[in-house]
């Protein structure tokens, strides 16, 4: 595929070369598009990893040229409802995003998910849920662990730090008398989201339009939305 990269912070080196992996080509990197850049545009796909203040306008700008669209950019969560249904009445958008594209965070999930369905099994448990980065990212806590805190709430609430050069680091922690359980997520590299994101971007442009959602919903069902 041709695709288009916006972002040029530290996830733009890691999109190149997880895109250069599975031979799609990068034909354009930058970090704030122009109106300029739109209209030269020779592209099948963009894959958004900016910044939030431009999030709605990437949005607009990608689908309505009938783009396929990947965001990884965090903190819009504010307008998410509000783009989806904006983005549902068109005629054939394909869309996907998420916080965290790290396929070890999706079981992470996926965990949480089937704990959040047993509930009696969690009386008489405290729970936290602590989320680590590295001290330039402005978001907290982060998109991913509100995602996490919306799936399975956590009595005692998010904690969120800011230190060093942490790449990611999600830890739900559930205690009992005499007992405690950890779930702990830790991404090593940022290549981790990259080669997600070109994991997504791949079942959808093979996913017929439309679609409109979040990568979870994406790759863990088939059926027309």
């Amino acid at each position: 595929m041709q695709v288009a990269v916006i972002g040029t912070g530290r996830m733009g080196p890691a999109l190149a070369q997880a895109l250069s992996e599975r031979g799609h080509t990068v034909v354009a990197q930058v970090g704030r598009p122009s109106a300029a850049f739109w209209a030269a545009l020779q592209a099948e796909a963009i894959v958004d990893f900016s910044h939030a203040a431009q999030t709605e306008a990437v949005v607009q700008a990608s689908l309505e040229r009938n783009l396929i669209l990947v965001t990884g950019t965090t903190g819009w969560q504010a307008q998410e409802e509000r783009l989806r249904a904006w983005a549902q009445q068109l005629p054939h958008p394909r869309w996907t995003w998420s916080s965290n594209f790290s396929r070890g965070l999706l079981l992470f999930q996926l965990m949480l998910q089937t704990l959040q369905q047993h509930p009696d099994l969690l009386e008489g448990w405290d729970t936290a849920l602590i989320e680590i980065h590295h001290h330039r990212k402005k978001d907290a806590p982060s998109g991913t662990a509100l995602r996490l805190h919306a799936i399975l709430p956590a009595l005692r609430g998010i904690t969120s730090l800011r230190v060093g050069e942490v790449v990611g680091q999600h830890q739900y922690l559930f205690s009992a008398l005499g007992e405690e359980l950890t779930l702990l997520h830790r991404a090593y590299d940022r290549l981790v989201f990259a080669r997600g994101a070109v994991w997504a971007l791949e079942r959808l442009a093979a996913r017929p339009a439309p679609f409109v959602g979040p990568w979870e919903r994406l790759l863990l069902t088939e059926a027309a939305p």
